[in-house]
């Protein structure tokens, strides 16, 4: 069950970085538009200055979700350390419970053989 819930974190971690790949490759021309825009014209028009705005408020934007999604990867990373720690500790645990059935074992055919 852990093993599921696992791969499923891994799976929207996956999908979180390639959101913010995606986010990337969309915030970098918004960047150099926004950059060529300003160097065009000390005197701007009000529709260039408009467009700069929209840019700029576009670019934030998208520099707040890939923040909000890099946070997320963090979060999942940490609730799947946790859960491999879960796991191990309870693949050790049955590990020493076996260990511990076996020698039980061990010395009841030890009693027995003794009788």
């Amino acid at each position: 069950m852990l093993q599921k819930v696992l791969q499923q974190k891994d799976a929207e971690i996956i999908h979180l970085r390639q959101k913010i790949e995606a986010d990337q490759s969309i915030s970098s021309p918004i960047t150099k538009e926004t950059r060529s825009l300003n160097k065009t014209d000390p005197e701007q028009s009000p529709h260039q200055s408009d467009q700069i705005s929209k840019l700029t408020k576009n670019l934030q934007q998208e520099r707040d979700k890939s923040r909000q999604r890099q946070y997320e990867i963090r979060r999942l990373s940490d609730d799947n350390k946790f859960l491999r720690r879960l796991i191990r500790d309870a693949r050790d645990e049955a590990r020493e419970m076996k260990l511990e059935q076996k020698e039980k074992d061990d010395e009841e055919r030890l009693k027995k053989q003794i009788q």
